[in-house]
């Protein structure tokens, strides 16, 4: 009876033992596959390189639209001459040469003003825009474009170079509009730059014989790009037509009323014309600091 349990006892045994060995081997099996797995789904990388490169551009950059300064490369904008606005020249004017550049300034106009004994203010003609084949007027302005790559920012000042003078004549005399004073006001800037700053802007001026003044400049870091003076807002583009007194015949013109020409009642005007130089320099801010 003793023997019969005691085999009874080893007989369960031995089944536990193969129990234990079959769920080991199963574990094993088991872990075995999870780490086949793992190295299957195992990540490999190469790293390559990606890359452009700039250099600074030597050709003249074309006038903007003052108003949208993002240009069209399709779609040619064209300022006029403001004694023919709605003439369009056949080719855009070219700036300077070079990557850091004045691309555009303004010529400003008065127009043909019948002489009078009162001080009389005459505001400018506007700038005509021909963008493609349409036809707009804008606030007079100066283009400046930096595509040096350097970001060293730079200075754009203006000079009138002599007082309001008539041409020399035949016994080489010109005749000065004394006390005539040039001045503008309501300046602002347009640019697409996502990089807008500037460390300047003169918003008004009175301009002085013989005296440069700086009326925008950016700092070092800033100024890449274009950006556009602009000399008066928007809202100061006005129509004036032949119902003001001083115009010669019926002219009807579009004004820029933030440009003025202030002529004293008592300067003496000959029947000519006289005119000035505004003389705009642009300088390489991180030299002339």
């Amino acid at each position: 009876m003793a023997k019969k349990i005691q085999k009874g006892i080893h007989c369960k045994m031995k089944n536990k033992l193969k129990s234990s060995l079959i769920l080991s081997s199963l574990l094993l099996n088991s872990i075995s596959t999870i780490v086949l797995a793992d190295n299957q789904e195992e990540e490999k990388q190469v790293p390559k390189e990606a890359s452009v490169e700039f250099v600074a551009d030597e050709l003249p950059t074309p006038p903007v639209d003052p108003t949208n300064p993002d240009p069209d490369p399709g779609i040619p904008v064209i300022p006029t001459d403001p004694t023919d606005p709605t003439n369009p020249p056949t080719e855009p004017p070219v700036g300077t040469d070079g990557p850091l550049s004045i691309d555009f300034v303004s010529t400003l106009y008065f127009g043909e003003n019948k002489i009078t004994g009162k001080t009389e203010n005459y505001s400018a003609r506007a700038q005509g825009l021909f963008v493609g084949e349409d036809f707009k007027n804008v606030t007079n302005y100066a283009q400046v474009t930096d595509k040096r790559g350097t970001l060293e920012g730079w200075i754009l000042s203006v000079k009138q170079d002599t007082p309001f003078m008539t041409e020399a004549s035949e016994n080489n005399k010109v005749h000065e509009l004394v006390g005539a004073e040039l001045s503008f006001k309501n300046a602002y800037i347009s640019t697409h730059s996502e990089d807008p700053e500037v460390s300047t802007i003169k918003e008004k001026h009175i301009f002085v014989s013989g005296q440069e003044e700086e009326v925008l400049s950016t700092s070092k870091g800033h100024g890449g790009g274009t950006f556009t003076y602009n000399m008066g807002s928007p809202e100061s583009l006005v129509v004036q037509d032949g119902d003001n007194e001083n115009l010669k015949d019926d002219e009807k013109v579009i004004i820029n009323k933030d440009i003025n020409l202030n002529v004293p009642g008592k300067a003496v005007k000959k029947a000519e014309k006289y005119s000035t130089t505004l003389i705009w320099t642009l300088k390489n801010a991180v030299e002339n600091r």
